[in-house]
């Protein structure tokens, strides 16, 4: 079972939220959860971050006003002031869709940059 159930009960509960929260995906993978407010839908098994919204793991680096993670899917949906940063591969964009699994990104209505000689650090 994955542990975005339980984490998701305490974020709806705390009236404080920490400033990054570690998640174990159903396929095992951590990732880094942070923003100004959460929601978890229960029944759809679908988690909003607003208000500077972060999601990272594995090298994969995904900030947004709004981030929606799928859990069933395993997949994150970001919307609004998007900055998606893979490796040496930068991304802005009105929307980007992002496959958790396979670090595959659909985005619409961006523009995809890539560098030389810089680490993935510096595009942040």
């Amino acid at each position: 079972m994955s542990l975005l159930m339980p984490l998701a009960a305490v974020l709806l509960v705390s009236a404080q939220l920490p400033p990054s929260t570690q998640l174990r995906l159903p396929s095992g993978q951590t990732v880094s959860l942070s923003a100004d407010s959460v929601v978890y839908e229960r029944e759809q098994r679908v988690l909003t971050a607003r208000g500077h919204a972060e999601l990272s793991s594995d090298g994969v680096r995904l900030r947004a006003n709004e981030l929606v993670y799928d859990q069933a899917h395993d997949t994150a949906v970001a919307r609004g002031d998007i900055m998606l940063v893979n490796g040496l591969t930068a991304a802005v964009a009105e929307e980007v869709t992002v496959d958790l699994r396979t670090h595959e990104a659909t985005v619409k209505n961006g523009l995809f940059m890539q560098k030389r000689g810089v680490s993935p650090e510096q595009l942040l």
